[in-house]
């Protein structure tokens, strides 16, 4: 495990200038006490904290194939070499990369090899046939199913935080920052919630296009750069383009409205950095050691890749126009529905046909389909569940929202009719009136 890694660079005082020849000596040594393949990635992984190379590391510690023990499969980046160096065909390149997408324990792992092997190919400066080579449709379309389903899983289950990650605890501790002092470790992990950040963000991230505001704090000058999707641009925050090999300013989603105050913040913790953050900055293998993070999150039972999750769906509320309706309770009904005037307050476009529905005494007009994610709060937890509607025209006489039968199996919601309680899992119950 790490441990073992650690041990080894510290009595071999291991750096990246080491011969390979040398580094190979220990390879079996290492395998012999990594028996199980977490172990042998938490090695690798702990191998380049330590600033080892990439190489390095998988000199030391082998990728394996799932479940094999014995040496079976080079690793990406040397087929990628091998492909390059030998001037493979286009066939050749298609039966490697179908081996090597076969051979991981699922889709999703298989596809995530062959996009690392295009990657690779491209640092090398391989041509367009030969990246081309490497796509397995049936490997991809498979991997693209299995993650929209747990797309759709996630979005139906909702959201259920740790309580000392809900929304109005992240914010009284945010306005009780004093940047007077030194940051904190829960600090830094509030602002990375406020800012929707991972761990290696935090270190490049810079607030621009950030005038200073009037006082007339909701005045003109508010929509200089706010905008009811984003918060402002920044520089340091996004993707590089496959192109340029280039970043480029995007906008993003922030809890904190006010760029100022969240420039004041960041900065904080950036000034913080080499003394008490010095984890979050990158070592030459490009990693961030985010075990300093994670030991404070263990009793909250989440780990650092949850926090960017978490101040999304934070500053979703914030920044979303949420209305309160509402909803009438419907299983017999075979769609559900939402009125026409609802959507016209959030600016949502409608999808699919105009239609009508029939109701025993009269015809009434429908404008298409929308998305929606109904919010529900017991008091204590919140959670949002995603669901498609029928928008009813400006002539509906009736309930603004109503939940038709549609949305309770798609759910697995339940009534508790002796309770009078709409049930959306064991933990979570909204009380309901009967109405005659």
């Amino acid at each position: 495990m790490s441990k073992i890694a650690s041990d080894y660079m510290k009595r071999y005082k291991w750096t990246p200038k080491i011969p390979s020849s040398e580094l190979a000596e220990y390879t079996e040594e290492i395998g012999k006490n990594l028996k199980d393949r977490k172990a042998r990635a938490y090695a690798r992984v702990r191998f380049r904290q330590l600033e080892l190379t990439k190489e390095q590391a998988e000199l030391l510690v082998p990728i394996r194939p799932s479940g094999k023990y014995e040496e079976g499969r080079d690793t990406v980046d040397k087929i990628a070499q091998e492909i390059v160096d030998n001037d493979y065909s286009s066939e050749k390149i298609n039966q490697i990369s179908y081996d090597l997408g076969s051979s991981a324990p699922n889709p999703v792992a298989g596809s995530s090899r062959l996009t690392l092997l295009r990657k690779k190919l491209r640092n090398r400066g391989a041509d367009h046939s030969k990246k081309e080579a490497t796509k397995i449709p049936h490997i991809t379309t498979e991997s693209n199913k299995i993650q929209a389903e747990r797309l759709i899983l996630n979005e139906n289950e909702g959201v259920d935080w740790p309580p000392h990650f809900y929304l109005e605890s992240v914010q009284e501790r945010l306005e009780k920052c004093d940047i007077f002092t030194s940051p904190s470790k829960e600090n830094l992990v509030d602002v990375m919630i406020m800012l929707c950040m991972r761990p290696a963000d935090v270190a490049p991230l810079c607030i621009d296009n950030c005038e200073a505001l009037d006082e007339s704090w909701g005045g003109p000058k508010k929509n200089l750069w706010y905008n009811p999707k984003y918060s402002w641009y920044c520089t340091g925050y996004s993707k590089t383009k496959e192109e340029t090999g280039v970043g480029e300013p995007r906008p993003f989603l922030s809890m904190e409205k006010n760029p100022l105050r969240a420039k004041e913040l960041l900065t904080w913790i950036q000034k913080a950095i080499p003394e008490k953050f010095r984890f979050l900055r990158k070592n030459k293998s490009g990693i961030v050691n985010v075990n300093p993070i994670n030991l404070i999150l263990t009793k909250h039972g989440i780990t650092s890749s949850k926090l960017r999750k978490i101040g999304a769906d934070h500053a979703s509320r914030i920044h979303g126009e949420n209305i309160p309706i509402e909803a009438s309770i419907d299983t017999s009904a075979d769609v559900n529905y939402i009125s026409q005037k609802h959507i016209s307050e959030l600016g949502i476009s409608y999808h699919g046909e105009n239609n009508s529905i029939k109701t025993p005494d009269a015809s009434y007009s429908t404008l298409g389909k929308v998305d929606l994610h109904i919010s529900f709060n017991d008091g204590e937890k919140h959670k949002s569940i995603a669901g498609e509607f029928i928008v009813l025209g400006p002539d509906w006489p009736g309930p603004d929202l109503i939940l038709g039968g549609p949305w309770f199996r798609e759910n697995g919601a339940t009534l508790d009719i002796c309770d009078s309680k709409l049930l959306l899992d064991d933990n979570f119950a909204i009380p309901f009136k009967e109405v005659k």
